[in-house]
Protein backbone atom coordinates (compact mmCIF):
# COMPACT_ATOMS: atom_id res chain seq x y z
CA UNK A 1 0.00 0.00 0.00
CA UNK A 2 1.42 3.39 -1.05
CA UNK A 3 0.81 6.70 0.05
CA UNK A 4 -0.44 9.31 -2.56
CA UNK A 5 0.97 12.22 -1.81
CA UNK A 6 5.19 11.74 -1.22
CA UNK A 7 8.58 14.04 -0.16
CA UNK A 8 11.34 13.70 -2.64
CA UNK A 9 13.81 14.91 0.10
CA UNK A 10 12.82 12.10 2.11
CA UNK A 11 15.71 10.02 2.01
CA UNK A 12 14.39 6.77 4.14
CA UNK A 13 10.72 6.71 1.81
CA UNK A 14 11.19 6.60 -1.85
CA UNK A 15 8.11 7.26 -3.94
CA UNK A 16 6.77 4.53 -5.99
CA UNK A 17 7.68 3.91 -9.83
CA UNK A 18 3.88 4.94 -9.83
CA UNK A 19 4.57 8.31 -8.47
CA UNK A 20 7.11 9.28 -9.72
CA UNK A 21 5.71 8.49 -13.34
CA UNK A 22 2.48 10.48 -12.57
CA UNK A 23 4.87 13.75 -11.46
CA UNK A 24 6.44 13.28 -14.41
CA UNK A 25 3.37 13.64 -16.39
CA UNK A 26 2.28 16.75 -14.40
CA UNK A 27 5.51 18.27 -15.52
CA UNK A 28 5.35 17.25 -18.96
CA UNK A 29 1.77 18.76 -19.16
CA UNK A 30 2.52 21.76 -17.28
CA UNK A 31 5.42 22.46 -19.71
CA UNK A 32 3.44 21.55 -22.78
CA UNK A 33 0.95 24.32 -21.44
CA UNK A 34 3.72 26.75 -21.04
CA UNK A 35 5.33 26.05 -24.54
CA UNK A 36 1.92 26.60 -26.01
CA UNK A 37 1.05 30.18 -23.98
CA UNK A 38 4.83 31.31 -25.15
CA UNK A 39 4.08 29.98 -28.78
CA UNK A 40 0.37 32.29 -28.72
CA UNK A 41 2.67 35.14 -27.12
CA UNK A 42 5.22 35.26 -29.80
CA UNK A 43 2.80 34.83 -32.71
CA UNK A 44 0.79 37.41 -31.30
CA UNK A 45 4.27 39.30 -31.21
CA UNK A 46 5.10 38.62 -34.44
CA UNK A 47 1.55 39.40 -36.25
CA UNK A 48 1.75 42.80 -34.59
CA UNK A 49 5.06 43.77 -35.82
CA UNK A 50 3.81 42.52 -39.39
CA UNK A 51 0.94 44.83 -39.25
CA UNK A 52 2.76 47.70 -38.00
CA UNK A 53 5.74 47.11 -41.11
CA UNK A 54 2.34 46.93 -43.67
CA UNK A 55 1.28 50.33 -42.29
CA UNK A 56 4.43 51.99 -42.26
CA UNK A 57 5.09 50.43 -45.83
CA UNK A 58 1.38 51.92 -47.36
CA UNK A 59 1.80 54.94 -45.37
CA UNK A 60 5.83 56.11 -45.56
CA UNK A 61 5.75 56.47 -41.88
CA UNK A 62 5.97 54.62 -38.87
CA UNK A 63 2.64 53.21 -37.21
CA UNK A 64 1.93 55.02 -33.78
CA UNK A 65 0.98 52.70 -31.24
CA UNK A 66 0.67 53.04 -27.41
CA UNK A 67 4.36 52.03 -26.69
CA UNK A 68 5.87 53.95 -28.99
CA UNK A 69 4.16 57.59 -28.57
CA UNK A 70 6.15 59.69 -26.04
CA UNK A 71 4.61 61.18 -23.15
CA UNK A 72 4.66 65.14 -24.60
CA UNK A 73 2.31 63.91 -27.56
Amino acid sequence: MTSDSFDLNDIDREPSDEQLSALMECVAMATRQRAGDARVAMMQKLDDAIADAWKTEWTGRPAVTPTSQTAGS
